[in-house]
């Protein structure tokens, strides 16, 4: 996650850690890459990795529906693949869905930013 500039705050070291705290990740990774405050987490930053299993739900529903919100023409995530409780439940396709998402949307604007052409699809 390094890759679009949403490092933990607390050191991801096992697969262990990254499936408790995907809700936390993704939301940062979110809010870094479109420098916005996702409204509605009940668990926001570092409080999410305490969070309750019903908080990360909660949270992972607001992630996924920011995305739709920001994103409807490109973000198709599949509902039978990542879903609020697959990603809160740290599904481990959910998770490699949502990393491989969250590299293509940076890989999107980085080519914005020093203005490529060679945008794909997402």
């Amino acid at each position: 996650m390094e890759a679009v500039g949403a490092e933990p705050e607390v050191p991801v070291d096992t697969v262990s850690q990254l499936q408790d705290g995907a809700t936390a990740l993704f939301s940062s990774a979110f809010e870094r890459l479109f420098n916005v405050r996702l409204q509605g987490l009940r668990a926001p930053g570092v409080m999410a990795l305490d969070a309750s299993a019903e908080d990360a739900v909660h949270d992972a529903g607001v992630l996924l529906a920011s995305l739709h919100q920001m994103l409807p023409a490109y973000v198709a995530v599949p509902p039978e693949l990542v879903t609020a409780d697959s990603l809160a439940g740290g599904s481990v396709s959910a998770i490699k869905f949502m990393l491989s998402l969250f590299l293509e949307i940076n890989r999107v604007l980085v080519s914005a930013r020093t203005g490529s052409s060679s945008i794909g699809e997402i």
